[in-house]
């Protein structure tokens, strides 16, 4: 054997060991909270699920996992040599393999400030501006067949000054909208199976949400297609089976019901209900006051009590959820 096949046989083992060392420190990595690859990833972690909206982690993996939902994520790298740059355009971020991953890795950039963006659920019809930083959500509508959870979430990293290129981003999100929850008691001297038709009067159900990359948000209200005012109008369900020990959805009977903040428009609410054996009652819920608003974030939870004639309630107001939700 001369000696360069003996150098080459060597040299063939060196890379081989080499490559396995390699896919070893790749495969190691993956399993941990950072990367040393260089590209950009995000995070969030594991809680318990719901179904009606967004309220744990789990509920946005599941949500988001494949074939599902995503968060539209923009982004931007300000460099020194070539400005504010877009490297993230409405890319959709969804949960695979245990991990929030996405197509066609990007990179962090040395000593440059990133800047990011995310909205749930994923959407084609926005409008984002990278060099005011500003991103908005077009003809967002709420009914029986749109009653969707709408978050937001902005964040940066500044490798000028944080040098880290191996851990995930956090994106904080946020509620846009409101959670109702209602229960109901029985108090009249009959039994109750079933709730004939159930509807919200008043209920704005259109219109534009956008948010800065400083974290403030706004929610407006358009005229409609013929200009005679704003979007409003019913969220209705009929012959709801009734377990009064137990809270129930507007919609699917599951969880709870998400709805625009009423304070960007405020007025009378009125719960209409045509209860089993001939009650038939409107509750106005007060959103024009000052204390009923409907914010953006919150979860307001209605106990209904039923009485022969008449149907009376206590609101209690919480956060939507205890933590922030860590993408």
């Amino acid at each position: 054997m001369s000696i360069y096949l003996k150098m080459r046989v060597k040299r063939d083992i060196v890379f081989k060991v080499l490559a396995t060392l390699l896919v070893a420190t790749i495969c190691g990595a993956c399993n941990q909270t950072t990367y040393n690859d260089g590209a950009i990833r995000f995070r969030t972690a594991p809680d318990d699920i719901t179904r009606a909206g967004i309220e744990s982690n789990t509920d946005l993996q599941t949500a988001c996992s494949s074939g599902g939902e995503a968060v539209g994520v923009v982004g931007t790298v300000t460099t020194p040599q070539s400005g504010n740059v877009e490297i993230f355009s409405n890319e959709r971020i969804y949960f695979s393999g245990g991990r929030w991953t996405y197509d066609n890795p990007r990179y962090w950039v040395w000593e440059s400030l990133h800047e990011f963006m995310a909205i749930y659920p994923y959407s084609k019809n926005y409008t984002y501006d990278s060099a005011a930083g500003t991103l908005v959500w077009n003809d967002i509508v709420l009914g029986t067949e749109n009653n969707m959870d709408v978050m937001w979430a902005v964040a940066s990293r500044d490798l000028v000054e944080n040098n880290d290129s191996t851990s995930p981003v956090t994106l904080n999100l946020h509620h846009a909208f409101a959670l109702l929850e209602f229960r109901f008691v029985n108090a009249s001297s009959s039994a109750v199976s079933r709730i004939d038709n159930i509807s919200l009067e008043g209920v704005l159900y259109k219109g534009d949400f956008g948010f800065t990359k400083e974290g403030t948000s706004t929610l407006t209200v358009d005229a409609d297609v013929a200009g005679a005012g704003v979007y409003e109008g019913e969220l209705t369900a009929t012959n709801i089976p009734v377990d009064l020990s137990t809270s129930h959805n507007l919609f699917d009977n599951v969880g709870t019901l998400v709805v625009m903040p009423q304070e960007v428009y405020k007025k009378n609410i009125l719960l209409n209900m045509q209860i089993g054996g001939g009650v038939v009652s409107g509750v106005n819920l007060g959103t024009n006051s000052t204390s009923y608003n409907w914010e953006a974030g919150k979860k307001y939870v209605y106990t209904m009590t039923l009485t022969t004639d008449r149907i009376t309630f206590d609101v209690h107001v919480r956060e939507w959820i205890d933590d922030e939700i860590e993408l």
